[in-house]
């Protein structure tokens, strides 16, 4: 019995660090995503630049919004060049 709790326990931490591995992965190939025509994309690099503070980030976010023709994307990319800016100030 110890040793299935103890597999059991393996299977969950190991699925637990390769989920967490796979989405860091996705959020960062997303960044590239930005521009693309495809709005889950952009969703998700959006998703992945609202952790980033930096300069860059809210410079390319500005150039985003004014390029974005989605109403809501462009509300989301809005509200994530805010709190950049803020925590760049």
């Amino acid at each position: 019995m110890a040793s299935r709790a103890k597999m059991t326990v393996a299977g969950f931490l190991g699925g637990a660090a390769l989920g967490t591995m796979l989405s860091s992965m996705i959020q960062h190939n997303s960044r590239r995503e930005l521009f693309s025509g495809r709005p889950f994309r952009r969703y998700m690099a959006l998703t992945y630049l609202r952790t980033r503070s930096d300069v860059a980030t809210a410079r390319l976010l500005q150039e985003y919004v004014m390029w974005e023709s989605n109403a809501t994307l462009k509300k989301r990319a809005q509200r994530i060049l805010r709190g950049v800016e803020a925590r760049v100030a």
